[in-house]
């Protein structure tokens, strides 16, 4: 399945961060379906301008965990129990840090 979001161009500042900025705000209202594809050619050539700044931004949602990499485009990522809970908790080093923290206020 291919992307069918709807994409323009925003505002100031340079593609990718538009790029970006749209995706993003895609993904966080729910408009992106479960194993909805999105492909960097197929963006770039809706919104006019070249593949590059498209997966500039689209890299940087899979760095942020946003999607995910395949073959042939990103995806949203596939939630598992586990994944939760271990997002939920939160980093084991954060959580580390959190207990030394109240260790040291008593």
């Amino acid at each position: 399945m291919t992307e069918t979001i709807e994409l323009k161009r925003v505002g100031d500042g340079n593609l990718r961060a538009q790029v970006y900025q749209q995706v993003r705000l895609t993904i966080q209202h729910g408009e992106l379906a479960p194993g909805q594809k999105l492909v960097d050619v197929d963006i770039a050539a809706r919104l006019g301008i070249s593949r590059m700044p498209v997966r500039d931004a689209l890299m940087q949602l899979v760095h942020e965990g946003y999607l995910v990499g395949t073959t042939r485009g990103f995806t949203l990522p596939t939630l598992t129990a586990n994944g939760c809970r271990r997002h939920l908790r939160g980093p084991p080093v954060a959580r580390a840090a959190g207990r030394r923290a109240r260790r040291t206020d008593t």
